[in-house]
């Protein structure tokens, strides 16, 4: 459909093709972060720097509570991290995990990260398919010589943030984005929702990893028993690192063993089920 086309295409320049509203006051943590349950938000992650195909990130609101004093308000959501396969004999990367956030000091400003060091941001409002968005715009940068060269981020009014898009120069210019490519609100939707359907549907529990990060080694715990089940681990773009065979009982101690600091992803199959999780390893 033309809108779902459109939106993949204004979330990228939301200054030109959103419409600028009056009402120019900095969005409150109570606007931003007002999620109810049912409530999905994916965002589309593209590193030009990292082949392969972009990684879709999305966010179900499970549960939502508040404190006895109303000052902060409580999500339990499910987060699925998705990556179609790289190659025709890839695997897909797929992790589901259930992540809870607390949002406090609601009555605060929202605040925007500057990275570029050097170049200053300016404010920007807009509405774009029925919601708010306040942006931070860069203005002229007066050198070069900082990285990023580029840096818009914005929050939206109900669904989150701050999503961005950062320049770098150096030798060849890349970027890192991070947009809102898609929302389902009260019922509503816009944009073009991203699954792996099939692989989803495989996906039967979850892993428990502490610490995470780990610096040496961490404890994997299942939900439960493994019988003579395979562990592997996937760099973030891929790649098949390592194998155990053999694995069994409802934990095991996983060691670094040479990994590099960087996010890794984590995947155990046990009798036609799989389960898997985001590792972090640190120096």
């Amino acid at each position: 459909m033309d809108t779902k086309k459109n939106w993949k295409i204004a979330i990228l320049f939301i200054c030109v093709f959103a419409t600028k509203i009056s009402a120019q006051t900095p969005f409150t943590k109570r606007q931003v972060y007002n999620f109810n349950p049912g409530d999905v938000m994916q965002t589309t992650n593209k590193y030009t720097q990292t082949p392969g195909p972009p990684i879709y990130e999305t966010d179900s609101i499970a549960e939502r509570w508040t404190s006895k004093l109303g000052d902060t308000i409580f999500y339990k959501i499910k987060h699925t991290y998705f990556r179609a396969p790289s190659c025709q004999s890839c695997t897909a990367e797929i992790v589901v995990s259930t992540v809870k956030m607390e949002v406090t000091d609601l009555d605060s400003i929202v605040k925007h990260e500057n990275k570029t060091a050097r170049m200053e941001l300016h404010d920007s409002f807009f509405m774009f398919c029925s919601k708010n968005v306040w942006a931070k715009v860069p203005g002229k940068d007066d050198s070069l010589c900082f990285e990023p060269i580029a840096h818009y981020t914005y929050v939206v009014e109900g669904l989150g943030g701050p999503y961005f898009h950062l320049v770098y120069r150096k030798q060849i210019p890349w970027f890192n984005d991070r947009q809102l490519t898609y929302y389902k609100k009260n019922g509503v939707e816009c944009g073009n929702f991203v699954s792996g359907i099939e692989k989803l549907n495989q996906l039967n529990f979850e892993i428990s990893i502490s610490p995470n990060p780990c610096s040496d080694y961490t404890l994997l715990k299942f939900p439960k028993r493994m019988n003579h089940a395979t562990l592997v681990v996937h760099s973030i773009d891929g790649k098949l690192l390592r194998s155990i065979y053999e694995i069994q009982g409802m934990e095991y101690i996983f060691h670094k063993d040479g990994l590099k600091p960087g996010i890794y992803i984590i995947a155990i199959s046990n009798n036609g089920e799989i389960g898997s999780q985001k590792l972090i390893v640190e120096n």
